[in-house]
């Protein structure tokens, strides 16, 4: 994944805010990831909002090293 597919609100429409640099947006999106995962691993059953937020999440957690790298290079 890209920068640019990362930070897409069309692409991840629930976990994407305007207006973030990237550094900003993969904090919030590091934050939003943990506290979700508690949420599993604590066996709370999602409901399908909080579904599709960790269907997001988990995307761009997979690709949060390669897109920091990314981020980094273009300071």
């Amino acid at each position: 994944m890209t920068l640019a597919e990362y930070m897409d609100p069309a692409k991840f429409p629930l976990t994407t805010q305007k207006g973030l640099t990237p550094q900003q947006q993969m904090m919030i999106d590091a934050v939003n990831y943990d506290e979700l995962k508690e949420k599993r691993d604590a066996g709370v059953v999602f409901t399908s909002r909080q579904a599709a937020l960790w269907a997001e999440q988990e995307a761009k957690h997979a690709a949060r090293p390669q897109v920091a790298a990314e981020a980094n290079a273009v300071k």
